[in-house]
């Protein structure tokens, strides 16, 4: 399951407490990051750098990643990126939209100072708060959850299951050698993992 949360709502600390679930962040995709930064993990202080040069690739790396480990772990946790939702909606990938209600704008400043985010960051997230939280109410996507205050991601991981159970299928597949080399050649052209084709096809029977 695609969980798409809001930044302060405790993507990170889900992801080290939750089994097989991943904090898949998307900096790496988005900018060429100074030298030293660890691929997959962010640095607070990095965050809304306005020096950062964007990649001429994204988001379309990002989308094709992200569908990609869709396949691999229970949980996948992402930033709300538009153009990012749109594309799981085109291919059919549930996902959970979680953000904050208005009220908590002062408690989520503080955590993103405690957290050590930059000023730059502050400027992004909290001078715009309201408009953060237009799009993601006017989100088209059938699951989302608003945190109230106080409240994080893991506070939520029953419902995070009972929508995996009412949504989400699992298939398992076994490659063999041979076909998996012509998958890592059409993986290398496009992109796409053979898990993402397989899925797509079920789907498309299943239409």
């Amino acid at each position: 399951m695609i969980i798409a949360a809001h930044a302060g709502t405790g993507k990170t600390y889900f992801s080290k407490n939750v089994y097989d679930s991943v904090d898949f962040v998307c900096m790496p995709y988005k900018y060429y990051l100074p030298d030293g930064f660890i691929a997959g993990e962010e640095d607070e202080s990095v965050k809304a750098d306005l020096n950062l040069i964007m990649r001429e690739e994204w988001p379309d790396n990002y989308i094709k990643a992200v569908i990609n480990v869709y396949n691999e772990h229970k949980y996948v946790i992402i930033p709300p990126i538009g153009s990012v939702l749109a594309a799981l909606r085109d291919e059919e990938i549930p996902y959970i939209l979680c953000y904050p209600e208005r009220s908590a704008k002062a408690e989520y400043e503080s955590r993103y100072r405690d957290r050590g985010n930059s000023e730059s960051f502050l400027r992004v997230f909290v001078d715009h708060w309201d408009l953060f939280l237009n799009d993601m109410e006017s989100d088209p996507g059938d699951n989302q959850v608003i945190l109230k205050e106080g409240e994080y991601l893991l506070d939520y991981l029953s419902h995070f299951d009972s929508v995996i159970a009412e949504k989400e299928s699992i298939v398992s597949l076994e490659i063999d050698e041979e076909l998996l080399s012509e998958f890592n050649s059409i993986y290398a052209k496009t992109g796409y993992t053979f898990q993402t084709f397989a899925r797509r096809e079920l789907i498309r029977v299943a239409k």
